[in-house]
């Protein structure tokens, strides 16, 4: 016999509630920084790998590459990233993190710690491990 979910039981639904009130909470906290969730999670992408394209960054970021283009604008009046030709085909922009783009990018990460950690702060620290470890082993074929 197949089981079945109440609402607030199924995986899915639980993951999708608790991503969702992480954005809340780091919209509010990001803010002082004057900065966005999606913009955060561009700086975080170039942080971890610099001189991606527009396009290879709004894939990292799960946006379209329109909104992506706004928010390295928005990012780029803030100077926060630095672009430059890519060395085999100038039609593409590879984008780096700036100086001021790293030091508001390590505000941030202190931030959105916090945000995880109050988030939670009624897991124990070994039901944290346990949970990290759980989700990665969840397959994503990407």
């Amino acid at each position: 016999m197949k089981k079945t979910f109440t609402r607030g039981k199924h995986i899915g639904f639980l993951i999708k509630r608790i991503q969702h009130e992480m954005q809340k909470r780091m919209d509010v906290e990001l803010w002082r920084l004057k900065l966005t969730t999606p913009q955060y999670s561009a700086l975080n992408q170039l942080e971890e790998h610099p001189g991606l394209s527009n396009a290879e960054l709004a894939r990292k970021s799960f946006l379209t590459p329109q909104t992506m283009n706004q928010i390295i604008l928005t990012l780029e009046k803030k100077n926060c990233i630095e672009r430059s030709k890519h060395p085999v085909n100038a039609r593409i922009q590879e984008i780096y993190l700036s100086d001021k783009g790293k030091q508001i990018l390590h505000e941030a990460h202190t931030i959105v710690s916090n945000v995880e950690e109050n988030l939670f702060k009624n897991l124990t620290d070994k039901e944290k491990t346990e949970l990290t470890g759980f989700l990665e082993k969840v397959k994503i074929d990407s």
